[in-house]
């Protein structure tokens, strides 16, 4: 069951809801119960090949090998498009302003809302400005400056 999940995860265009995926898998598997779905999005998630994304309720596919640190989504609120970034400097700077105050935390889950480049009007980055994903998909270290509260630029790693 881990591997169909996985499958539909990664050929979807957008993330998808747990009961979204329950009705694609009715469609081979009219019996399959939710907690069935919710165990191998679970065991998915524990395996570090998929994602909650926790503001949207629903799953993605991770678009990176395994990787040790949270990673950033951009979630376009006009197509549903899903982008993830990696980018340890960023990580590192939220972590350290959440220890200023002797918070420690232990885990990060950092979704950006916005509008992608095809839904905003910007010219795409391809024939069509969408990678298979739904959205351009730029890869590993391409999440610009990042501005933390005292208004210094941190610029991402490559």
């Amino acid at each position: 069951m881990r591997e169909i999940v996985l499958g539909i995860l990664t050929e979807a265009r957008v993330p998808m809801t747990a009961y979204e995926m329950l009705g694609r898998l009715r469609d081979d598997t009219p019996k399959i119960a939710p907690p069935t779905v919710y165990r191998a999005l679970n065991q998915l998630i524990a395996s570090h090949d998929i994602h909650r994304l926790e503001s949207i309720n629903a799953y993605a596919a991770c678009q990176h090998d395994h990787h040790q640190t949270a990673s950033i989504f951009s979630i376009c609120d006009a197509c549903g498009a899903t982008d993830e970034h990696v980018d340890e400097t960023a990580v590192n700077v939220l972590s350290a302003l959440s220890m200023r105050n002797g918070f420690v935390p232990n885990r990060q889950i950092i979704e950006v809302h916005g509008q992608c480049a095809e839904c905003h009007g910007a010219d795409g980055q391809g024939a069509d400005g969408h990678s298979d994903n739904g959205h351009s998909d730029t890869g590993q270290g391409d999440t610009g400056p990042v501005d933390n509260q005292q208004g210094d630029a941190v610029e991402p790693s490559t």
